[in-house]
């Protein structure tokens, strides 16, 4: 497999508004509106990320992948695949880019389980870029574990620092991984 080295970026709305998270965090006052917000959309990303499920029904953004040389352990075949996220929607690739090249329809194909398999493998280390929209006619609720990741770092803030960001992506894969596994944690 090609190994997904970043999540570059993600559109779509969440569930959780910034006036439910206000209602949640018991926040009254708006000089906070912006950092909520920020709060709100690091912590949805992370927790579609972690618990590999889509919050809204469409959502598109841009996956990174390279093939490193010490990822002896896999067979050939494999260098050419990447893991797209959400294995239960419908992916429809936008672009595909290798090395900064765009490729045709004709050099990859998506796999079931939303696999993307190039037809030759990429050199090492050379960037590949997918972009992608994503739906699904049913997504999940995960609302209240973004709320929790929103009111613990709201809640361990220090002025002018990055920690509750830090804070929402360590806790992510606390707080949706319970929830992935089958455990109702919320």
């Amino acid at each position: 497999m090609l190994r997904v080295s970043s999540y570059i970026t993600q559109t779509g709305t969440w569930p959780v508004t910034l006036a439910i998270a206000k209602n949640y965090l018991r926040v009254d006052h708006s000089a906070d509106d912006d950092f909520i917000e920020l709060l709100i959309n690091e912590a949805g990303k992370s927790g579609q990320g972690h618990a590999n499920a889509q919050f809204n029904s469409a959502i598109s953004g841009v996956i990174i992948a390279k093939q490193y040389d010490n990822q002896e352990r896999y067979t050939r075949e494999e260098m050419t695949e990447i893991d797209l996220f959400y294995p239960n929607s419908s992916i429809i690739i936008t672009e595909v880019k290798v090395g900064g090249t765009a490729l045709t329809g004709d050099d990859y194909e998506v796999l079931p389980g939303n696999v993307l398999k190039l037809n030759s493998q990429p050199a090492a280390n050379e960037r590949v870029e997918v972009s992608y929209t994503a739906s699904v006619d049913t997504a999940v609720d995960l609302s209240l574990g973004v709320l929790k990741l929103v009111a613990d770092a709201y809640e361990n803030r220090t002025e002018q620092s990055i920690e509750p960001l830090t804070r929402v992506r360590m806790n992510a894969a606390k707080y949706f991984q319970e929830k992935v596994s089958g455990a109702d944690m919320f």
